[in-house]
């Protein structure tokens, strides 16, 4: 029996109802629903916004600690030199979408500056808390509105390369325009008006709807969801005060979503049922509705399951297809396509393994012939990650960090990362910079993030005498505690073209030496549990396939 026959001898069998009854039904169900997804889409609409602004920061975080530690601008702050060339220096990493970029010294006095605005900076620095918190030695990001103008800057203390005493500070600030707002008045967004101060930053509103919201503003209050007529159009607002950042400055975003189209439906449907009434109506519209509700009721319960994958990733569907062959067929067509993208899905993880393989098979001939070193730590993070209790997701983020440590070492130069002799102080600058270089290689590879920290932290010690950061303890976390470890396995019992490699028996003893100064005890004692068999089988690796053990996971 098919799903039309159903629905008409269910509504053949249904009994009459007040039309009263029905239109009221109707219409408070379809205002609510209306309601509830505008503040769904608000709510994704400042997820966007979030995520936005992350990322402008993030970027300029990077940026600006990029060009904080470029030779010629250390040296000059250092020596009190010309900076013009460090400056241009610094323009070619932050980019030409900078419009402010200036020095300080140690103690605040602004020793070169460029762009448009950087005289206005230059006056009203020496008192602002972006400068204030990189003079103490936090780099920091925020907002600042210059001259009607909100801009997102970044302070960051500039150091040298070894006593990492702060000799400076450099300022960089970037512009945000109104396209900001127009980027989020695309269809899967909600309208957006941005404010700095009380100034219009951007609007995605007409002009009219954008003057009338201006003078409303102060009356909104902030988190609360309001309703507001603009130009004869009723909205869902909702205000968010983004900070009050740098200079004082309070920056909102008011995020508004129209109820147009649910008050519209609901007037036409008042309209339609005081206009026909009747008996014949009132079994009509009856039938019909229990007809409809009978219709969507399936495909309203498969929207729920596409949501839910859409949220968890997780693209499965029930085995039991429904009973009618309408839905079931549909069910059966996005069962078939769901298996092509996960087809699809392991086709290209393979292709990125594939290509990671080779990757790491470079940088380990590059490092002085530590042929196999990467497959191999990543091997021994894996053993020692079960030893330890780790599993799923997290076990693979093990294993993907301890196979990428060195990823950053593709921007060492030769002249540094072969050299057979000691480094110079300078050169082991350039070193250090390595994990760092590495997570900003790696940031925007989504299922690699949660292996960025091992990455970050790799060369840190127990003690706190490792870098980048100079963690200690449990402070360091635990994935490159035990990267540690299985790191120093390795290099003791690798040959190395200044030695010979060394028994596991040796290296058992070494590591049980340095534990609790350079390495975590508890888990140097953890992998001592190892047997000798597993390890030695490892040891041999010189080349491996990166069938990792959660790759399919």
């Amino acid at each position: 029996m098919t799903l039309r026959t159903k629905i008409f001898l269910l509504s053949a069998g249904l009994i009459l109802g007040p039309l009263a009854s029905a239109y009221f039904l109707l219409r408070g169900q379809l205002i609510r629903a209306g309601e509830q997804q505008a503040e769904i889409n608000l709510t994704a609409t400042s997820n966007a916004i979030e995520r936005l602004t992350s990322e402008q920061s993030r970027r300029m975080s990077v940026e600006a600690g990029l060009a904080a530690r470029i030779p010629e601008v250390v040296r000059g702050l250092q020596l009190g030199a010309d900076l013009t060339k460090a400056r241009e220096r610094a323009a070619e990493i932050v980019g030409r979408d900078a419009e402010v970029l200036a020095l300080f010294d140690r103690l605040g006095k602004a020793m070169t500056g460029g762009g448009e605005l950087s005289r206005a900076v230059l006056q009203e620095a020496s008192g602002a808390e972006p400068l204030a918190s990189a003079y103490n030695g936090r780099a920091t990001t925020g907002l600042w509105l210059i001259e009607g103008h909100l801009y997102k800057v970044a302070a960051e203390p500039v150091r040298t390369g070894v006593s990492r005493m702060q000799i400076g500070t450099l300022l960089l600030g970037k512009r945000i325009r109104a396209a900001m707002a127009d980027r989020l008045s695309e269809p899967q967004h909600s309208e957006a008006m941005i404010l700095a101060d009380g100034s219009i930053i951007g609007s995605s509103l007409t002009a009219i709807q954008t003057n009338h919201l201006r003078s409303l503003y102060p009356e909104i209050t902030s988190g609360q969801l309001q309703r507001l007529e603009l130009d004869r159009e009723i909205f869902l607002v909702r205000k968010e005060t983004v900070s009050v950042d740098y200079g004082g400055t309070q920056c909102d975003h008011l995020l508004l979503e129209s109820l147009a189209t649910t008050h519209t439906l609901s007037r036409q449907l008042g309209t339609t049922f005081s206009s026909l009434g009747g008996i014949t109506l009132l079994v009509a519209l009856t039938l019909a509705w229990t007809g409809s509700r009978h219709l969507t009721s399936p495909l309203v319960d498969s929207a729920a399951r596409m949501a839910e994958m859409a949220r968890t990733g997780k693209l499965e569907l029930p085995e039991t297809p429904p009973a009618e062959p309408e839905i079931a067929a549909f069910h059966d067509t996005f069962r078939r396509l769901l298996h092509s993208i996960k087809e699809s899905q392991r086709e290209q993880e393979r292709s990125y393994i594939e290509a990671v393989g080779a990757l790491v098979i470079a940088i380990d001939a590059r490092d002085n012939d530590t042929t196999g070193h990467s497959f191999r730590v990543a091997r021994y993070a894996e053993r020692l990650g079960r030893e330890l209790g780790i599993e799923g997701e997290q076990l693979r983020a093990l294993e993907w960090g301890a196979l990428l440590h060195d990823i950053g070492k593709i921007a060492v130069p030769d002249a540094v990362l072969r050299k057979a002799g000691p480094l110079t102080a300078e050169e082991w600058h350039i070193m250090h910079q390595h994990p760092a270089w590495g997570v900003e290689m790696l940031a925007d590879v989504s299922f690699l993030r949660p292996a960025l920290e091992i990455i970050q932290h790799h060369q840190e010690r127990w003690d706190g005498m490792g870098y980048p950061a100079s963690l200690a303890g449990e402070d360091i976390p635990l994935g490159a505690r035990l990267f540690a470890v299985i790191d120093a396995y390795d290099a003791i019992t690798s040959d190395r073209p200044y030695r010979r490699a060394e028994s596991h028996e040796h290296a058992l003893s070494e590591l049980q030496r340095v534990a609790g100064t350079q390495l975590d005890p508890r888990i140097v004692e953890a992998f001592v549990r190892l047997p000798k068999e597993e390890l030695e089988k490892i040891q041999e690796l010189r080349r491996a396939s990166l069938d990792l053990s959660s790759s399919d996971g």
